[in-house]
């Protein structure tokens, strides 16, 4: 039997390629969300925010203001921590890919 394994850092090309109309969407989706996360913040790039870095406003439940105020805190830092985490794991994933060694501890699991 042949294995086969997927080549996930062609998926992006692939899937524009064979989805074209899907792929423009999504793009199209990301730049108005990216858009109004920054359009209407102020200058961040000399300190003159309006706004605080990562609140979007979204909270349409305002689930937040029924929470004590530590419980939000506590919320925030572990919504901070978990999105640090996620950027470590796809540079790393992205490493790997590209500088074969540079993660040893895929070496390690594979």
């Amino acid at each position: 039997a042949v294995s086969y394994t997927p080549d996930w850092t062609k998926a992006l090309g692939v899937f524009a390629k064979e989805q074209p109309e899907w792929f423009g969407a999504i793009l199209l989706f990301i730049a108005i969300a990216e858009g109004e996360g920054v359009g209407h913040s102020g200058d961040n790039f000399r300190g003159m925010s309006t706004k605080t870095p990562g609140d979007m406003g979204f909270d349409w439940m305002g689930l937040s203001k029924k929470l004590p105020e530590e419980k939000v805190a506590r919320h925030k830092i572990a919504e901070l921590k978990n999105g640090r985490a996620a950027m470590i794991a796809m540079a790393s994933m992205f490493a790997y890919e590209s500088i074969p060694g540079s993660v040893p501890i895929m070496d390690i699991l594979n």
